[in-house]
């Protein structure tokens, strides 16, 4: 087959960015036998691009368009005039994610990473919203098939009128740049003591409030929580609580190392991508009960995130189990793989090509 594949986002350093990579990485491994063609509409950031792809192994074609992601938004996502194939040239199947949903003669599969734009619209910037519900409606209309990171996503698109059959549950995997980061002393370079639990993400839906109030509860004065993020303005000041405002991948792997437990009570996410990565890392983890989280939270303390006193019972109840914890976390962790979420994304595009 021939492959077309948007690689647009490589460059952003987002959980999106991470999946395109190692996808394409991993494809390239076990299927070299298809030609792929990589396209990606990049601008400013072309060099960023071109260091990606000179740590790829694997015959491949790259095609650059000059386009910043507004015009790419203009010209995919609101008209049908311009065939994709016009830049990339011919395709057996064009795999797209994210941001635009191009217009195209050939199969197309797409992977919705979530739809947290549409269902914490509140805490999403209004331009946001606005691209990803024009692109999710010509998902809807116009994608043959379609890729999802986990069950609960699944869920959402059939409720939002998406047939089941065109749907596809292909889990990630962790990060392996974030895995095999070397060492470094976190301690020194964020002043964190060294017991400390650990928070990740500070947007709306991570439930940060919730979590700290959780850990005050426990009046742990010798231990600090950890968030990595920016300070949300609406939070008080607390000397227990320390903001690492960005981190690079060895950093934050270097956190989840050392942190005495990953505290993850989000309300939404696609997958729960850093639950495997804490496992990896061996971090016992503290995270929600429902969605997505529950459903890689095997080796997890499970809580209700909408309830403080339940997420105060499941650290503790995580502190005095962490040793088994993190032992199950090392063994679930290994039912994941980018191989196998490339092998499975194969059979799909064969699917959507008619070969199979």
């Amino acid at each position: 087959m021939k492959i077309t594949i948007d690689i647009s986002q490589v460059v952003y350093g987002t959980g999106v960015s991470v999946y395109t990579r190692e996808l394409v990485r991993a494809l390239l491994k076990i299927a070299p036998e298809n030609k792929y063609v990589l396209y990606a509409g990049v601008l400013r950031r072309k060099n960023e691009l071109h260091e990606y792809i000179k740590n790829l192994n694997g015959k491949f074609e790259l095609v650059t368009l000059p386009l910043p992601p507004r015009i790419s938004d203009a010209l995919w996502n609101y008209t049908k005039i311009i065939p994709l194939e016009v830049f990339t040239g011919h395709a057996d199947v064009i795999h797209v994610s994210d941001w635009t949903e191009p217009f195209t003669r050939a199969p197309k599969v797409t992977t919705v990473h979530d739809l947290s734009p549409i269902l914490y619209a509140d805490v999403t910037h209004p331009r946001i919203k606005r691209v990803f519900n024009r692109k999710l409606a010509l998902v809807k209309n116009n994608t043959d098939l379609i890729i999802v990171p986990s069950f609960s996503i699944e869920k959402d698109l059939i409720a939002y009128g998406i047939s089941s059959d065109r749907l596809y549950v292909i889990p990630e995997a962790p990060n392996p740049e974030l895995v095999h980061a070397p060492q470094l002393d976190i301690h020194k370079r964020f002043a964190i003591p060294e017991k400390y639990m650990l928070m990740v993400g500070t947007s709306g839906r991570k439930n940060i409030e919730r979590g700290i109030d959780a850990f005050l509860s426990l009046h742990r004065k010798e231990t600090k929580l950890v968030i990595v993020g920016e300070k949300n303005g609406k939070i008080a000041e607390n000397p227990s609580i320390i903001y690492t405002g960005f981190v690079s991948t060895d950093e934050l792997s270097n956190l989840y190392r050392e942190a005495e437990l990953f505290l993850y009570p989000s309300l939404y996410e696609g997958f729960g991508l850093p639950i495997l990565e804490a496992y990896a890392l061996g971090c016992p983890v503290v995270t929600s009960n429902t969605g997505s989280m529950q459903e890689v939270g095997g080796a997890s303390v499970l809580v209700n995130p909408f309830d403080t006193t339940d997420i105060a019972k499941g650290i503790k109840k995580a502190l005095l189990q962490k040793k088994a914890l993190v032992a199950a976390g090392k063994q679930l962790v290994k039912n994941y793989s980018w191989e196998q979420t490339a092998r499975q994304t194969l059979e799909v595009y064969k699917k959507a090509y008619g070969k199979v």
